[in-house]
């Protein structure tokens, strides 16, 4: 599979929870995470990041996708119920060595998402 190949059949983990374990088997055990809600230093880490965020979501939908060497950029849309968050555009970068996902950088307004966390700590 090309880099752009591995990345996107691990986003489509995202889209049927009974892909998502395969997927996460795409991820290097040393993956590391950066995102605006979360970060992650290791592949175990990021799946438990990940199954929480797979029960949220209800669809993520690739716009655009580039590969570039070791690297390749998406830009997608995802989708949840969650009111006034139903549809958030975003875009991830992913370093891929031998085959495996060794880390990516999400970027997307999460202003929704934490004042729906904060009200849920009250």
């Amino acid at each position: 599979m090309t880099n752009k190949e591995i990345v996107t059949t691990f986003l489509k983990g995202f889209n049927d929870p009974d892909q998502l374990d395969g997927a996460l088997t795409l991820l290097a055990k040393d993956y590391c995470f950066n995102g605006p809600m979360s970060k992650a230093s290791n592949r175990e880490e990021f799946t438990i990041i990940a199954k929480q965020l797979s029960a949220l979501l209800k669809g993520l939908k690739v716009l655009r996708i580039m590969e570039d060497g070791d690297w390749v950029s998406v830009g997608y849309e995802f989708y949840t119920d969650l009111p006034n968050l139903k549809s958030t555009q975003g875009s991830e970068w992913f370093r891929l060595e031998s085959g495996l996902i060794k880390e990516s950088h999400l970027v997307y307004d999460a202003t929704g998402f934490h004042k729906l966390y904060d009200q849920m700590k009250v």
